[in-house]
């Protein structure tokens, strides 16, 4: 097993964490050559995961199971980026209990995990369920509570529209949100708690303004913009609590030489930093920061600009 790693350290672009051995690993896996959808490589996709499992402030365990939950394949993702005979391999480098944890998201029945929590009302209670594999296992109540978790997390991370834009990451697992929704002894950010509770067609109507904001930004005309701040503005203050409409919104003022500007700015980042991850994808999250800093040093914001055309 051991000439199956290789080292390859270094041709990652930058990713915050601080689990450099596990990330390491996963370089060793191939992770960064596997493709995970249209637009990135399995790596990115797993990196992202623990990204949000740490703003979250989920404990180490499941932060670690976030960052290693597909290496294995899943019901839907058919790539495998280690065998089972690497799980002594993985769990070395990331824990036993964190490595348990991936394994059987890979090998979750996920209509039969549905089924199992539906019950479940104020907290979650241990269970045996039958895997895909066709194995027996038994998940104590924080094992419900991480897989759950990881199921959703899973949405946050990759749903999109096909432009890379805003989609309903709620609708991918609305039984997952539900059961979350119920079990307030699940420790998460209260913002997004309440989050889990957006009715789906407020979430849609969200998507649609923010969508129809950039439109209008399009125009190019100062009537447009204005309108678009005021719809903007509409969409922050929604529970969806997201920070892309924040981020225009400063942008906007900074072209205008509003002081305001930085205010909003600051509360954008508060934003990002509590999801982990951006609901408009057509940036990655470490593009939306930078733009960010741009709005808050004067400097131009081309990125934004490039969304709706303006370049």
């Amino acid at each position: 097993m051991r000439g199956r790693f290789r080292s390859r350290i270094g041709v990652l672009s930058r990713v915050d964490s601080d689990d450099g051995a596990g990330l390491a690993l996963l370089v060793e896996l191939g992770t960064d050559r596997m493709p995970h959808g249209s637009r990135r490589t399995l790596y990115e996709h797993l990196a992202g995961m623990e990204a949000i499992a740490t703003a979250w402030g989920l404990p180490e365990t499941v932060r670690r199971a976030a960052l290693f939950h597909s290496v294995y394949g899943t019901i839907v993702y058919g790539g495998k980026a280690a065998s089972l005979d690497e799980r002594r391999t993985i769990a070395h480098a990331i824990g036993t209990d964190a490595e348990r944890l991936a394994h059987a998201f890979g090998d979750l029945d996920r209509a039969r995990f549905r089924d199992a929590i539906a019950p479940m009302t104020s907290t979650p209670i241990p269970c045996s369920l039958t895997m895909r594999s066709g194995e027996m296992l038994e998940l104590r109540s924080d094992d419900v509570a991480a897989l759950t978790l990881l199921g959703i997390i899973n949405e946050v991370e990759q749903t999109c529209a096909e432009d890379g834009g805003p989609a309903s990451w709620r609708a991918c697992c609305p039984s997952l949100v539900s059961a979350l929704a119920r079990w307030t002894e699940v420790s998460m950010p209260a913002e997004v708690r309440a989050s889990l509770a957006v009715p789906r067609d407020a979430e849609d109507k969200a998507i649609a303004e923010y969508r129809s904001a950039l439109l209008l930004l399009a125009d190019g005309t100062e009537g447009s913009a204005f309108a678009a701040i005021e719809i903007l503005h509409s969409v922050s203050d929604s529970p969806t609590y997201v920070a892309e409409p924040v981020v225009w919104r400063a942008y906007l003022h900074a072209r205008a030489a509003d002081s305001h500007a930085l205010h909003l700015a600051t509360e954008a980042r508060k934003r990002f930093a509590t999801w982990g991850a951006p609901w408009d994808k057509r940036l990655r999250l470490e593009g939306w920061y930078e733009e960010i800093e741009r709005i808050e040093s004067g400097a131009p914001s081309t990125q934004l600009e490039r969304l709706f055309g303006r370049t």
